[in-house]
């Protein structure tokens, strides 16, 4: 179990803890439990969910300077490949200043976003994708989101031989739209249990 801000969280596990380390849930067990994602219910969604989690580990890597190429499973390499020649297309218009760094919301939950910064001197929060954009995702850039001041949100699509940056805009619903259906897919999940 390692320390976070607000609490702690455990890798192996996938699960969340407060500072009193009981366990509390994280935003995607919420958004499945409330019905809002769908996707890992395939029988192949166990596969795409560890692929996933596999890419965000090495852009993360990549990120921070650790990456080693040479170790990286055939089926990832395109997609962090990828995810480098966006770094590169944007140079020093990007600046990410949080890579993976999770924490626990003042509303008790777990959260942890893939790239914080700033993007043409805009303060941006990206989430990565290996599968395309969904609306789902800007429900869940909304809860990783919640408490900070207003910034950009964008899905970051990785594919193995290109990449796409598509903006919650895209929907044609504002911020606050997908704030309210977390707030409430958050209520609905703490009203069940509760809390």
């Amino acid at each position: 179990m390692r320390v976070i801000h607000g609490g702690y969280f455990n890798d192996e596990l996938h699960q969340y803890y407060d500072s009193n380390k009981r366990p509390i849930p994280g935003v995607t067990s919420i958004l499945k439990s409330e019905g809002i994602i769908g996707d890992y219910d395939r029988p192949d969604g166990e596969f795409y969910m560890n692929r996933g989690t596999r890419i965000h580990k090495a852009c993360e890597q990549l990120v921070k300077g650790t990456l080693s190429w040479g170790m990286l499973d055939d089926d990832i390499f395109g997609h962090v490949e990828q995810f480098e020649q966006f770094i590169k297309a944007h140079g020093k218009r990007l600046v990410i200043t949080r890579c993976e760094e999770g924490n626990i919301s003042p509303l008790l939950y777990g959260r942890t976003p893939d790239i914080e910064g700033m993007l043409d001197d805009k303060e941006v929060l990206i989430d990565i994708k290996s599968g395309p954009a969904q609306e789902w995702h800007c429900v869940q850039l909304a809860a990783y989101d919640f408490g900070h001041k207003p910034r950009a949100r964008s899905i970051l699509e990785l594919k193995t031989d290109d990449w796409k940056l598509i903006p919650t805009s895209k929907w044609g619903k504002p911020d606050a739209y997908y704030q309210d259906v977390w707030l409430s897919a958050l209520n609905i999940y703490n009203f069940k249990r509760k809390k």
